[in-house]
């Protein structure tokens, strides 16, 4: 009975296994393989992020990203301002030390000059303090910008100080020159009461005149265009400081070639003079000496090039 019980069992064991098998495989297999996600909510939150969690990590790390970028951008900005304030610092020296090899400025002229220099370089140095001291990018962006907007060293100031130190240094040479006129004219004056004829050296010396009168307007153009420009001038009106700059550099051009012009005049009349038969006056006759003292003003008026930076 027992055996018969036993064999009925197996057999009964032997049916169904085939659809214990499926079922069992389902129940353990996939839990214990990972292959699919058990129904279990525990496990759920240990294996699927809730989103309770992910705001947090991903905000940890937008904020580590937004510090990176506001530090590398600051640093970026002090570098900027140091660059930027240490270039114009060096172009004023520059300028400082071209003043001082002009010759023919006075000295009261030159500490003009110098004094102006001197208030940019001390503006600018101070500046750059209080760049370097801050740690707030939009402060520290407005001060950067104020290197250029507040000084325009490169717009406005250098090229300013070079015309209007050339205007000084053309004046002097027309001073120079009317002391020659005045000589020239009672020389050609004399050679003429002894029977010379001296329509050509008279004619040159009128052009000689006419070329230093030209002189004296040029340079009143010059302080007219550009004596009184100020940064506010450049930020306000750029285009138009341009061109007051423009018309300043024409007119210096204008005037150094009248002094080429004048200078070759005198050479040309002192050598007709010399070619008449001498005569004792009191005022004497300037000599090739005396013009070659005359200097061309064009390797001494520029304190800066004209071509400096037009951008800033």
């Amino acid at each position: 009975m027992t055996l018969i019980f036993t064999r009925w069992f197996a057999a009964i064991i032997l049916t169904l296994l085939p659809a214990l098998v499926p079922a069992f495989a389902y129940a353990v297999s996939p839990a214990a393989a990972g292959e699919m996600e058990p129904p279990v909510a525990s496990v759920t939150t240990d294996s699927t992020p809730s989103t309770s969690i992910t705001p947090i990590v991903t905000t940890k790390h937008v904020i580590s990203t937004k510090a990176n970028i506001t530090t590398s951008a600051l640093t970026a900005l002090h570098n900027r301002c140091d660059m930027q304030i240490t270039t114009r610092l060096a172009s004023l020296n520059q300028a400082s030390t071209r003043l001082d090899a002009i010759k023919k400025l006075t000295d009261a002229q030159k500490q003009q000059y110098t004094t102006a220099i001197q208030t940019n370089i001390s503006g600018l140095t101070s500046l750059k303090a209080k760049c370097d001291a801050d740690t707030d990018a939009a402060t520290l962006e407005a001060d950067t910008k104020s290197i250029v907007t507040s000084y325009r060293i490169y717009l406005e100031f250098m090229p300013q100080t070079a015309l209007l130190a050339a205007t000084d240094r053309l004046n002097d040479i027309s001073s120079q020159f009317t002391i020659v006129i005045a000589k020239l004219q009672s020389r050609i004056t004399e050679a003429q009461g002894q029977g010379d004829n001296v329509t050509s050296l008279q004619a040159t010396l009128t052009d000689l005149q006419a070329k230093i009168a030209d002189v004296a307007t040029q340079t009143a153009t010059i302080t007219t265009q550009v004596g009184s420009l100020q940064p506010a001038n450049v930020n306000t009106d750029k285009s138009g400081t341009k061109t007051d700059f423009k018309s300043g550099r024409t007119a210096l051009q204008a005037a150094q070639m009248d002094v080429k012009a004048a200078l070759a005049d005198v050479k040309l009349i002192v050598k007709g003079l010399e070619a008449f038969k001498p005569v004792t006056n009191k005022t004497g006759t300037p000599s090739a000496a005396t013009t070659n003292a005359i200097v061309s003003p064009t390797a001494e008026v520029t304190v800066v090039p004209s071509t400096a930076s037009t951008t800033q």
